[in-house]
């Protein structure tokens, strides 16, 4: 087995990848790679990843403060995330998130990762509520494309990419310090009005 392989993606790849399971990624990245290969690379990335990576993991300014909100509110939270089922874990051991989240579904939890709504239809389901009554916050277009497939009102951040990706979000923020708990009800119930 190929121990290390050096290569380089470009920064659209790379944006490209944000809301997509590893196995998604590793194919676009080696389409001609085993799947034993592959396989390989996913796990020693995540190993890496928490080795690494996942001590730099901090909410962006703001998020805390509308997490609260949701909590204050009672509001049902669930988080849907691409990312393996041991990184979630991790996160909600070891990170603010487990203050606010309870539970998850993994991208490894369903057949079809985002764009597919798979994730957050079974994250819906999860929580005991219908797809049209949750609000999904992404950052990913891919995630934007799956929460709006789904049904539900679609929250999208330019954290990681620019306005013009998240055009079908029902709401757009530069960053989670403008997310309003008011302001996002009033903006579904003006959507439900008509």
């Amino acid at each position: 087995m190929e121990e290390d392989r050096n290569f380089s993606i470009s920064y659209p790849f790379f944006i490209n990848t944000f809301g997509k399971r590893n196995d998604r990624i590793m194919l676009e990245l080696y389409p001609d790679a085993s799947q034993e290969q592959r396989t390989y690379w996913i796990e020693r990335k995540e190993r890496l990843y928490q080795k690494y990576g996942i001590e730099k993991v901090t909410l962006f300014p703001g998020m805390e403060h509308f997490l609260k909100e949701l909590k204050r509110g009672e509001f049902p939270r669930i988080i849907a995330s691409s990312t393996s089922p041991a990184n979630l874990d991790f996160f909600l051991n070891h990170t603010l998130l487990g203050e606010y989240f309870s539970d998850y579904v993994s991208g490894y939890d369903v057949v079809n990762s985002k764009p597919a709504p798979d994730i957050f239809l079974a994250a819906a389901k999860k929580i005991g509520m219908k797809p049209e009554s949750c609000i999904v916050i992404e950052d990913a277009p891919a995630g934007i494309i799956a929460g709006k497939l789904a049904g539900c009102f679609v929250i999208g951040l330019e954290t990681t990419s620019p306005k013009e990706e998240l055009q079908e979000a029902d709401l757009i923020y530069k960053n989670p310090e403008e997310l309003r708990l008011d302001i996002v009800l009033n903006a579904i119930n003006a959507i439900s009005e008509k």
